[in-house]
């Protein structure tokens, strides 16, 4: 268990403050300049006065400010007293912190009298840190003999980088065992800068020849992994050297998937219908979803209307399930809009269980849920229900509507229009959004994270922040302000956001300026 985990969980059962000033007069202000001074102060006056549990409190409350204080750990066996049940568990707990916390690299301590004769006399604390440092001293070895091995056995690479974490995640209870693993091992994966190179020119060849002898599903296959690794290789944050030549790779893959996704609908029957799916009985269905267990043969549906065609590997609950409701989340956006630019221009909905399917199918970040491609939309469905994926698929199909309709726009509002319209609707049977919908928490959080400040708001506007992610929360409720904040019963940005939208595509010059141009032009009532 990491350290000091499972003592938070008691410190959690106590409401007392750091020092209690009033009980303790002497020590007063002491604990705004050294809360864990003066916590050891207090609980000293308090042993001294026959106050264990006081004294104990004190000290625990300091752990929070000093967790890795073996002193205060020491200073909490000795208010334990009795020997009860509770009471030993209690000593055995802090004993097993104390000899963490005290342990050299070797997993040896050695505790003074003062400290041996509160100490549990279990022998499981010491012999259980010793045992930790023998075990990641033996996976160090191990690890230097795979790593050595590594240039003519590739996969003992991966062997080697399962040890080191194995090795770090057992250090990590005892501080100097810790920090001598981690001096030593590092936590990544070490990979020369051309080590990927035979395996995707392998992925490669095994991707063509299957398209040049018809074996659709095994091209499929070739060509997704092919794909997702050309993905992972544009992510922004990525953990070591970009690999070079991944544009190419990406090319090639994605026309491979391409033909081969041609040549599987040549060969595969039509997309079912909802009202076939439903006459399926469970064995059916369940034979069903073993048939269509990946994406070299999916299980593939049409929507009601076959607005859209569903493609899935997640079975046949989720292909029908998907397939019932899409349109009525495509409809509530058209009435929303007012448009449907969509007649006559069928979607795709491809849902997919794990994050390597998003990758695959050319997800931008490797943190996100779903995506949306011209008129693809991709999600990941891995458990819940279908009416919470459905508030995920109302997101991205709102970013298909945005894409036709106001193309151009800056990612805040994009982002935070479309985390509105996930939130803004009950079942899928709603055929309207609740107009003055609002996520009060969400409001709360982003003031809190300081989005209210006018240079950190900028960041925003301008899409200069750290993290993609904050136009999720702050754009929504920037969106949310200027979509619905009034004043003597007008809503004051409204109709300058609706302009604002339109003129996305052919916005000029500064995102900032043109933000300004439209919400802050002093007119009817704007400043």
């Amino acid at each position: 268990m990491p350290r000091p985990l499972y003592f938070l969980a008691l410190l959690w059962l106590f409401a007392v403050p750091l020092l209690a000033q009033e009980d303790e007069p002497e020590l007063e202000g002491m604990g705004r300049r050294d809360p864990v001074a003066a916590a050891k102060a207090a609980a000293r006056l308090a042993l001294d006065t026959g106050r264990l549990e006081d004294a104990g409190h004190h000290l625990e409350r300091a752990l929070l400010h000093a967790p890795l204080d073996v002193d205060l750990v020491a200073g909490i066996l000795e208010t334990l007293e009795g020997e009860g049940d509770a009471v030993r568990d209690a000593r055995l707990l802090w004993s097993s912190l104390w000899h963490e916390l005290a342990s050299g690299s070797d997993g040896r301590a050695n505790p003074p009298s003062s400290v041996r004769r509160f100490l549990s006399d279990d022998p499981w604390p010491a012999a259980l840190t010793k045992a930790r440092a023998s075990a990641v001293d033996e996976l160090h070895r191990w690890v230097a003999s795979h790593e050595s091995s590594a240039s003519k056995k590739p996969a003992d690479r991966l062997l080697a980088d399962w040890g080191r974490r194995l090795a770090l995640d057992l250090a990590r209870p005892v501080p100097r065992l810790d920090d001598a693993a981690r001096a030593d091992l590092a936590p990544l994966l070490q990979v020369g800068g051309r080590e990927h190179s035979p395996v995707l020119s392998a992925l490669d060849r095994l991707m063509k020849s299957a398209l040049a002898s018809g074996d659709t599903g095994l091209a499929m296959r070739s060509a997704r992994a092919l794909h997702g690794l050309a993905v992972q290789a544009d992510f922004k944050d990525l953990k070591g050297p970009r690999p070079s030549g991944m544009g190419s790779v990406r090319s090639k893959a994605g026309a491979g998937l391409s033909r081969a996704r041609g040549k599987l609908r040549d060969k595969s029957p039509d997309p079912w219908s909802v009202e076939d799916l439903e006459w399926l009985t469970s064995e059916e269905g369940e034979a069903f979803t073993r048939s269509h267990d990946s994406f070299a043969y999916p299980g593939t549906g049409f929507s009601t209307q076959e607005w859209y065609r569903v493609e899935t590997d997640c079975g046949f609950e989720t292909l029908l399930g998907v397939a019932t409701t899409i349109e009525l989340h495509h409809q509530r956006l058209a009435g929303w809009y007012g448009v449907d630019p969509f007649i006559g221009r069928p979607g795709i909905v491809r849902i997919v269980p794990e994050p390597n399917g998003l990758e695959a199918e050319g997800t931008p970040f490797w943190w996100a849920g779903g995506f949306q491609g011209g008129d693809t939309t991709v999600m990941r469905f891995a458990q819940g229900n279908i009416e919470g994926l459905g508030h995920g698929l109302t997101h991205e199909l709102t970013h298909r509507f945005d894409g036709a309709l106001f193309p151009g726009q800056p990612s805040w509002l994009t982002e935070g229009k479309a985390v509105w319209t996930a939130s803004a609707y009950g079942p899928s049977t709603d055929e309207v959004f609740v107009e003055n919908h609002a996520n009060f928490g969400t409001f709360q959080g982003v003031w809190i994270d300081g989005w209210g400040r006018a240079e950190k708001l900028e960041t925003l506007i301008s899409g200069t922040m750290e993290d993609y992610r904050d136009n999720y929360a702050a754009g929504y409720c920037l969106y949310v302000y200027l979509n619905t904040w009034e004043e003597n019963g007008e809503r004051l940005f409204q109709e300058a956001l609706q302009r604002f939208m339109e003129g996305g595509r052919s916005r000029r010059g500064e995102p900032l300026d043109f933000f300004e141009r439209h919400y802050c032009d002093g007119k009817d009532g704007r400043p």
